[in-house]
């Protein structure tokens, strides 16, 4: 399993629901982003200022959101300090 560092959450993003159709012509393949994202954590650093529980849901900018694929498997991160608020899980 990959372990986060330097402050950072390991996150499973959640599944966005479509959004209604607008009659709005975009570009072929355009998908707008959301200005905020909504993430489950998985697990948190051990470094972290705040004492993450596991299941509980973050919010945070959508363009603080860093993705990498490691061993073939995509992993969501996000600093700590990005956090906007939580919901304890």
């Amino acid at each position: 399993m990959f372990m986060p560092t330097n402050r950072n959450l390991l996150l499973e993003l959640s599944v966005s629901e479509q959004e209604e159709q607008k009659d709005v012509l975009l570009p072929e393949g355009f998908q707008p982003k959301a200005e905020f994202e909504v993430a489950k954590i998985v697990t948190a650093a051990s470094d972290c200022n705040t004492r993450w529980r596991q299941g509980s849901l973050v919010v945070f900018p959508s363009n603080m959101l860093q993705q990498v694929e490691v061993s073939g498997r995509k992993v969501s991160l996000v600093s700590e300090n990005y956090v906007l608020g939580y919901v304890e899980g």
